[in-house]
């Protein structure tokens, strides 16, 4: 700072940086806060009027909004993605719980001294579709943390529309049993 002048217009030297010279001026006395910020040529052969404080804060009143509208903003996106997060889990909860039902429904029917040995065939088949259902499941949610890593390989796998159809059917059988549903 070169210093004040008479007139209370505040001399800043022109090799200063903005923020120091932002700085020098909003803490300058009450009485000459309005007054005029004056620039001045190192070499001292001009001065120049820069702009008088009350459009410095004015400036800095905007600057405000923008920042207070962005943190608004990414409060509104935090919470979007929290409540994004708590549906994913709840999805996933009801997820894993279909297949380990059935695995556990059906290794009850095993216990079951009376069943034939095609059905616990059948039941240790479901088990393990199951299994490797869950499995699935437990791959597919550490692939989503591999996405939110950047770290994801794509990978193209065959599928029986058929064999789908037939897992979800058995893995909802034990439900709907469960519940005396046909």
């Amino acid at each position: 700072m070169i210093g004040e002048m008479e007139s209370g217009s505040l001399e800043l030297s022109g090799d200063m940086g903005i923020h120091d010279a932002a700085r020098q001026a909003l803490n300058r006395p009450v009485e000459s806060v309005f007054e005029p910020l004056i620039v001045s040529d190192p070499q001292k052969t001009a001065h120049w009027r820069l702009l008088d404080i009350h459009k410095l804060l004015h400036a800095q009143t905007t600057l405000l909004q923008v920042a207070n509208e962005t943190i608004e903003r990414q409060k509104i996106e935090a919470e979007a993605a929290n409540e994004a997060k708590g549906q994913f889990l709840a999805n996933m909860s009801h997820e894993i719980r279909t297949p380990l039902t059935a695995i556990l429904g059906f290794a009850e029917n095993l216990l079951d001294s009376e069943i034939n040995e095609s059905e616990r065939i059948g039941a240790v088949k479901t088990i393990v579709r199951n299994g490797e259902h869950l499995v699935q499941i437990i791959n597919d949610i550490l692939d989503l943390s591999k996405i939110e890593a950047g770290r994801m390989d794509v990978e193209l796998l065959k599928l029986s529309p058929a064999q789908l159809i037939s897992d979800v059917v058995s893995v909802m059988r034990v439900r709907a049993t469960a519940r005396q549903l046909d």
